[in-house]
């Protein structure tokens, strides 16, 4: 019984994390690249360049991660293992950095 409900807390957790990453710790292109993009969208050209365009959703949280790399796999595995409400620990303001 037990072991089910560590299963199933184990795949919420993952859940959750993989739609962490696909939506706030993600490249994003910018607007108007994605809009030539969108508008041309038959042209292979268009979208190689539009993908070399893109940018960070949060780049200082992207400066953080490249700076801190061991600390936020640790977050990650931690969210993963015990709970999703770990990922608040990057943006708490727990650790005093003047960007978060």
């Amino acid at each position: 019984m037990y072991a089910v409900v560590a299963l199933a807390a184990l795949i919420i957790n993952i859940v959750y994390f993989v739609n962490y990453l696909r939506h706030f710790d993600c490249m994003r292109m910018p607007m108007h690249w994605e809009r030539k993009w969108r508008v041309k969208h038959t042209h292979p050209e268009v979208y190689k360049e539009a993908l070399k365009k893109r940018e960070p959703i949060d780049k200082k949280f992207n400066a953080f991660k490249r700076q801190f790399p061991c600390f936020v796999g640790l977050i990650y595995a931690v969210m993963i293992a015990l709970s999703f409400k770990f990922v608040m620990a990057f943006y708490c303001f727990f650790y005093d950095l003047k960007m978060f």
